[in-house]
């Protein structure tokens, strides 16, 4: 299970502090309807930086994902992962082609 923030906000845009508490709520609240631990974070449109990175390592979030690195050192980051989305306009066989090839071109 992933947590994907409380509200889905874009949470470099916002305040550290709401952007943490979006964070640690959506965990939070996954974590109460579970009734495990989630140690995976997926940020909303992908769009991060360093500082909620960490934040997300002190609550116990163990892999942070990403769209996209936003510079070349983060790929270094053991907890930071890239991920891929699925696009709803993209057709089937296409999705495949672009999964096979780690990136849309």
């Amino acid at each position: 299970m992933v947590s994907h923030s409380y509200t889905h906000a874009n949470l470099v845009e916002i305040l550290i502090e709401e952007a943490k508490f979006e964070i640690l709520k959506g965990k939070e609240i996954l974590e109460k309807i579970c009734t495990k631990p989630i140690l995976e974070f997926a940020f909303p449109f992908g769009i991060y930086n360093s500082e909620l990175v960490n934040y997300c390592k002190e609550i116990g979030i163990s892999k942070s994902l990403l769209l996209d690195y936003n510079a070349e050192k983060d790929k270094n980051e053991a907890t930071a992962k890239n991920r891929f989305v699925m696009n709803p306009y993209v057709n089937f066989k296409m999705q495949l082609l672009y999964l096979l090839k780690g990136k849309y071109i």
